[in-house]
């Protein structure tokens, strides 16, 4: 089953599906500025070291793009994730907004 369809128009945001699909959590907080940060659940992880464990802890999944939207600094991307869990697939919305060559803020909604 291969749904990896991650391709981003942007080469952070790229970067940043390709290392959600391979579970890379060190290749992905390397993605995100000093003091990045990732809101998923109504949590906020601040830094690589909480990125890093925050995505670690989270269960593999394969996304399949539907929709990029970019304004400015923000990207943002309708997925749906496929993965070993309940109620998968799931949709969920990937809000990126970047500063530079660098993710400063990761926000991830379900839909």
């Amino acid at each position: 089953m291969n749904r990896n369809s991650t391709t981003s128009e942007h080469p952070v945001v790229a970067k940043a599906m390709e290392a959600m699909a391979a579970h890379d959590a060190r290749s992905l907080a390397a993605l995100f500025a000093d003091l990045g940060s990732v809101e998923d659940e109504n949590e906020r992880h601040i830094g690589a070291r909480a990125i890093r464990r925050w995505f670690a802890a989270t269960p593999p999944i394969e996304h399949e793009l539907l929709r990029e939207y970019a304004f400015g600094p923000e990207v943002e991307l309708v997925a749906r994730a496929h993965g070993d869990y309940p109620q998968s697939p799931l949709s969920f919305r990937y809000r990126f907004t970047i500063d530079g060559e660098r993710i400063r803020t990761l926000r991830i909604s379900l839909l």
